[in-house]
């Protein structure tokens, strides 16, 4: 089914209408979001030798282990 053809609802053409404004002033109205992944690494350099070690108590939310390196959502 080509678009031409196609019968959009009333908030589709709401919704369209509005991305399409967003577009012309300039605004991704998709944006990426960006996160600071070394803050927290950090803040731990800062206060522990390389040789120490560390222990974090807490329950594991989600473990996903890929190949030689794990990961965990404490």
């Amino acid at each position: 089914m080509n678009q031409a053809n196609m019968i959009r609802t009333e908030q589709e053409r709401i919704r369209l209408d509005s991305l399409q404004q967003l577009r012309q002033l300039g605004i991704d109205p998709y944006p990426a979001a960006a996160y600071p992944v070394d803050t927290h690494a950090a803040a731990l350099a800062a206060d522990f030798a390389d040789d120490r070690e560390v222990c974090l108590a807490g329950r594991i939310l989600s473990r996903r282990i890929m190949g030689k390196a794990s990961f965990a959502e404490l």
